[in-house]
């Protein structure tokens, strides 16, 4: 079968040829085949950051590390002025328990207050790549638990599938101050830097700290030392 990484490269292209064509035909570049390079790009991403990651316990955060105890202030208490993009990008990123997505899903409903089960529902719709429900259970969790760091990631992730990289260094930014060897928030804050902003140089140092404190064990691991041999293959040479 086809992994993950190739069928996400293939519909990349797919998406990319698209645009292509339609811009062609336009002369310009339409809002549409803007749109389809736009889900191309966050989808490759998606499934480079989450491609193989094992379904974490409730207790810790998509990478394995635990996410509770930092203060993180107040939660948002308006949705961005673009909403996310809704209802998934090419299927799931990963192996999901659909048993446990629906009994989710019933907790949530049934308890407004039940933080831990926004906070895995909103891992479980990351891996679907269905933003619109990522910051809807984000919000939801945050608005009762300001201090919910999974949640507070999870909006940070749902800023960088909008393309508002500023913003989602924010929510990172936010998080680190409080712990600074956090995984999953240095993990995701160097994925903005390097491929939102393109700061290799930021990128670089705080994948360097996620080093530090990682493991081998850790399922970030592999891909951050993928990553630094990018960066370091792209810098200029001393």
């Amino acid at each position: 079968m086809l992994s993950s990484s190739l069928i996400a490269l293939i519909c990349a292209a797919v998406f990319l040829v698209s645009a292509m064509v339609l811009g062609v035909m336009q002369k310009s570049l339409s809002r549409l085949s803007i749109g389809f390079f736009v889900m191309a790009f966050v989808s490759g991403t998606m499934v480079l950051l989450f491609g193989g990651i094992q379904p974490r316990s409730e207790q810790g955060g998509i990478t394995g590390a635990p996410m509770g105890g930092m203060p993180m202030g107040e939660a948002p208490q308006d949705q961005p002025e673009n909403s996310p993009p809704a209802g998934g990008m090419g299927g799931s990123i990963g192996k999901i328990d659909p048993q446990e997505l629906a009994a989710l899903q019933k907790r949530v409903a049934s308890d407004p207050n039940d933080v831990k089960a926004r906070e895995r529902l909103g891992h479980l719709f990351l891996q679907q790549q269905d933003y619109d429900g990522v910051f809807k259970m984000a919000h939801e969790a945050l608005q009762k638990d300001p201090n919910s760091a999974e949640s507070r990631a999870h909006m940070g992730m749902v800023f960088f599938a909008m393309q508002q990289f500023d913003e989602s260094l924010e929510q990172f930014n936010r998080a680190l101050q409080s712990s600074s060897k956090n995984l999953e928030v240095l993990l995701f804050k160097g994925i903005v830097q390097f491929q939102g902003q393109h700061d290799l140089k930021g990128a670089r140092e705080t994948w360097q700290q996620y080093m530090k404190y990682a493991t081998p064990k850790d399922d970030g691991w592999n891909r951050v030392q993928m990553f630094l041999q990018m960066i370091e293959s792209q810098l200029p040479k001393p």
